[in-house]
């Protein structure tokens, strides 16, 4: 896998380094830079309106890719309850999310301490993280993965 950086946001520059392509083919196969103002009255990049996965999902099967969505801590809830409830214990998640990360890559996606939503690429040992630089794991609170099976 390839570090790459652009003036485009994390889950464009995160995608073209899970399919080996430029930023630039992402946005061209989606169509949009993600740029879109939809909350004026915020700061950038609040303001934008981003890139969702489901777009990025979209131009990985067009691509010939597969990704497959897989819930750090996934948890259900019931329509007359309004309880939320964990589908698995913590260390089964852990282990399931884990046993997904060693096996493919993909784009992980998480919360930062700040509180911004960001998004790394993963080839099943190192994240690359679109602001140019390369870990053993994402450095931030892991919530979803995208893997490519």
């Amino acid at each position: 896998m390839t570090l790459r950086t652009s003036k485009y946001n994390c889950v464009i520059n995160s995608a073209a380094m899970i399919l080996d392509i430029e930023p630039e083919k992402v946005v061209q196969e989606l169509g949009h830079d993600g740029t879109l103002k939809i909350y004026p009255e915020l700061p950038e990049p609040e303001c934008f309106k981003g890139v969702h996965m489901q777009e990025i999902t979209d131009v990985c099967v067009r691509m010939g890719a597969r990704p497959v969505h897989i819930m750090a801590y996934p948890a259900g809830k019931n329509s007359f309850d309004a309880d939320v409830w964990a589908v698995f214990p913590d260390d089964v998640a852990q282990g399931r999310f884990s046993m997904y990360a060693s096996m493919y890559s993909g784009i992980m996606l998480g919360v930062t301490a700040s509180g911004a939503y960001h998004a790394v690429a993963w080839d099943t040992e190192s994240a690359y993280d679109p602001k140019g630089f390369i870990t053993p794991w994402p450095i931030f609170s892991i919530t979803e993965g995208y893997f490519l099976i």
